[in-house]
C-alpha cells in the first residue's frame, strides 16, 4: 500500500454521494446473504485451505474450464496487484476517481500511468 487502502468516508465530515475509495457496492439488499451466513455460522470455524484448490475445482466444474485457468485470491486487492505484475512496465489508463490500489499496484510494477477523470455527468463509453 502506497496511498492507504480502503474506505476513507469517515475522514470527510460531509455526506458522501458516491464512494470510490473501496471496491464495494452498497446499494444491494444483502439480507439473503446475511440469512445464509447465519444459517451456516456453525460451519465457519477455521481458515480456508491456503491454496483454495477445492474452491477452484468447484468453479472449474461449474463453468466447465480447466482449474489451472482459475486464480483464487485473498480478495480484490491481491488480484489487482497480480494483474499489474503480469503487465509490468506497460502503459495503463486509470479512470478516476477510483480505488487507490489501482494506481498503487501500477506504480509498484513500473507502469506508465495516464489518468482519465470523469464526473457523475460524464458519459463513459469504452471501446477495447
Amino acid at each position: 500500500m502506497i496511498n492507504g487502502h480502503g474506505d476513507d468516508i469517515y475522514n470527510k465530515g460531509c455526506e458522501i454521494v458516491s464512494n470510490f475509495s473501496s471496491n464495494i457496492y452498497c446499494k444491494h439488499d444483502l439480507q439473503s446473504l446475511q440469512n445464509h451466513l447465519c444459517d451456516c455460522i456453525r460451519q465457519i470455524h477455521s481458515y480456508p485451505e491456503p491454496e483454495a484448490a477445492s474452491f477452484a475445482r468447484l468453479l472449474a466444474d461449474n463453468y466447465r474450464i480447466n482449474p489451472l485457468n482459475i486464480c483464487v485470491t485473498n480478495g480484490a486487492t491481491e488480484g489487482i496487484y497480480l494483474i499489474a505484475q503480469a503487465f509490468s512496465n506497460k502503459k495503463t489508463v486509470i479512470i478516476i476517481p477510483t480505488f487507490c490500489e489501482y494506481e498503487d499496484a501500477c506504480t509498484v510494477h513500473r507502469h506508465t500511468i495516464d489518468f482519465y477523470k470523469i464526473s457523475p455527468d460524464t458519459p463513459v463509453s469504452l471501446a477495447l
